[in-house]
């Protein structure tokens, strides 16, 4: 309870140094670097542009566009589910991340690089990146293992606003990169979606390149 009332007490020059003691951490600075990646692939694929290049680029109506992202959501969320146990599966936190930023990376890849990948190839594609992108609770659980208990919060906090920043400025440069390889009517184009998707494909490998270099901190290693 005296523990709570300290914490709850704090004040805010204390609160930004316990901040500047963690980020003096190299190890948890490269896990949390994974965290400009952590809901900005589904966020600007499925949640921005799947629809409206699954319209301008194959023709799907609005229904059909309305099933697909409805199957999106649902590989989704069956995905976040299965990420749950693996990391205690496979004793290793890292390896787990690193598995959903290739298999995402790979996916955005393959749209950005085909030059008329038909419908099915892309349906195909667009699930990986959804199975793929949801790693953000095994990630949250490995920055977590960098500090003390008590900093829990600060590290979600520091990895929410890294999250919520990619996210941002992938919906931003996305959207400046349609708009730029628009086609005559200001509709996207095939190369529209091709570039957007090949950038995301690129602030999914940066941030993970970075965290491949993080202690893994395996959770069977750890006291409880």
């Amino acid at each position: 309870g005296g523990q709570g009332r300290a914490r709850s007490g704090e004040t805010l020059l204390e609160s930004t140094r316990g901040l500047r003691r963690l980020l003096g951490d190299r190890d948890l600075r490269r896990a949390l670097v994974m965290g400009l990646c952590a809901i900005a692939p589904f966020i600007c694929v499925g949640g921005l542009w799947a629809g409206p290049y699954l319209q301008q680029v194959h023709g799907l109506s609005e229904t059909g566009m309305s099933w697909v992202l409805l199957s999106l959501m649902v590989a989704l969320n069956l995905s976040t589910l299965g990420y749950g146990p693996l990391d205690r599966l496979l004793n290793s936190r890292k390896t787990v991340v690193l598995a959903g930023a290739a298999l995402t990376t790979a996916a955005l890849a393959g749209l950005a690089l085909a030059p008329a990948p038909g419908l099915w190839q892309a349906l195909v594609l667009l699930h990986l990146v959804a199975i793929g992108s949801p790693f953000y609770v095994t990630l949250a659980a490995h920055c977590q293992a960098f500090a003390p208990q008590a900093q829990a919060g600060r590290v979600i906090a520091l990895l929410n606003l890294l999250a919520l920043t990619g996210a941002f400025a992938g919906q931003w440069i996305t959207g400046l990169l349609v708009a730029a390889f628009a086609d005559a009517g200001g509709s996207g184009s095939g190369l529209s979606y091709r570039a957007a998707f090949g950038f995301v494909a690129l602030l999914v490998l940066a941030p993970a390149l970075l965290y491949a270099r993080a202690p893994d901190l395996p959770p069977r290693a750890q006291p409880k």
